[in-house]
């Protein structure tokens, strides 16, 4: 989960680390604060793809991450 202390660190340092990963197919951003998932895959050039309700496929996995399910405690806890 992104925190704001170390947000920046995971979109730039991070990221372009773990793109030098062959294997890496994907990459995985969920805000701690806000319903958002952001997505970056390899077959798509890296482009971020925003995911605010809903699922989101992960192709690594070959499942589907329900929204709902990742955030299921964020109302109660804001």
């Amino acid at each position: 989960m992104l925190s704001e202390s170390t947000e920046r660190i995971d979109r730039r340092e991070k990221f372009l680390s773990y793109q030098r990963i062959p294997s890496l197919r994907e990459y995985l951003l969920i805000a701690q604060d806000q319903r958002r998932l952001e997505i970056f895959r390899r077959s798509q050039d890296w482009q971020r793809e925003v995911h605010t309700q809903g699922s989101l496929h992960l192709e690594c996995l070959e499942e589907d991450l329900s929204l709902d399910a990742v955030y299921m405690d964020l109302d109660r806890l804001m």
